[in-house]
C-alpha cells in the first residue's frame, strides 16, 4: 500500500529585483549627504604665525631637528 503521492512544485530560481534595489541605495546616498550638510564646521582659533623670509638666519641657541640622527622625530641642538 502505497501513501499518497506528493507533488514538488518546480524550484524558482532566486533572482535579486535591479530598480528597489537602486531606490535603496539613491536613498541611503541621499540621507547620507544630507547628513553630512547638516553638519556644523569645526570652528578653529586663530593663530599668528610668525612669517620667514629666505634672508633669515637660524638661531643657533634653538633646537633643530637633525635628519642624520637615528631617531628622526628627536630634537638636537647644534
Amino acid at each position: 500500500m502505497e501513501g499518497p503521492r506528493i507533488q514538488l512544485r518546480p524550484r524558482k530560481k532566486a533572482r535579486i529585483e535591479i530598480i528597489p534595489l537602486i531606490d535603496v541605495i539613491f536613498f541611503l546616498l541621499a540621507t547620507f549627504v544630507l547628513f553630512t550638510l547638516s553638519l556644523n564646521r569645526i570652528q578653529s582659533v586663530p593663530v599668528d604665525l610668525p612669517f620667514a623670509s629666505p634672508n633669515d638666519n637660524p638661531n643657533p641657541s634653538s633646537p633643530r631637528i637633525s635628519s642624520r640622527s637615528r631617531c628622526p622625530t628627536r630634537a638636537t641642538s647644534i
